[in-house]
């Protein structure tokens, strides 16, 4: 339970007062609004309600995948801040971000914080299951039999695709991009 305990400091369940380390009030709440699978995002959505207004805080929607994506740039910046790493926040705008979750898969560029533009996406279904499901209806079976137990089926594909390795096969751009 939540107790107030001095004008920024709180307590849970009275531990302040037994003598543990007083909980400083946050500055705000944060919380995700999306996207996501809805119930759960109803469960943090009341909670985050609930602890900012104990705390008489602001309330901070965050989108989940710009989350995601701004994540490298916030622990560059942390660092930063403490004094490790260099000067520069990386990766510096603008850069391409794969966002591969539970059940969804986004290919986005960021151009700056607030800037982002979806270049490719799935809504109902992750790239790693989608690799699954091509996984068992493309490979055959004996071949499947014959990997070590729990190969992922992104690499029994990789396997079956490249016999010798990735490196016997060579790509080359096109030299112009439509």
């Amino acid at each position: 339970m939540l107790e107030k305990d001095g004008p920024d400091a709180y307590a849970i369940n009275g531990l302040a007062k037994s003598g543990a380390k007083r909980l400083k009030r946050p500055d705000f709440v944060s919380v995700t609004r999306g996207p996501g699978m809805r119930s759960n995002l109803a469960v943090g959505l009341d909670t985050a309600k609930g602890l900012a207004l104990a705390w008489d805080v602001p309330l901070l929607a965050v989108h989940h995948m710009q989350a995601h994506a701004l994540t490298p740039r916030l622990v560059s910046a942390l660092a930063k801040k403490d004094g490790f790493g260099d000067a520069t926040v990386t990766p510096a705008f603008p850069f391409l971000t794969l966002l591969v979750s539970g059940g969804h898969t986004m290919l986005l560029s960021s151009t700056s914080l607030v800037e982002h533009k979806i270049l490719a996406e799935t809504k109902d279904i992750a790239l790693g299951d989608c690799l699954d499901k091509a996984a068992r209806a493309i490979l055959p079976l004996g071949f499947l039999e014959s990997l070590p137990a729990n190969t992922p089926f992104g690499r029994a594909l990789e396997l079956f695709a490249f016999p010798g390795g990735a490196s016997d096969y060579e790509y080359n751009a096109p030299s112009t991009r439509s």
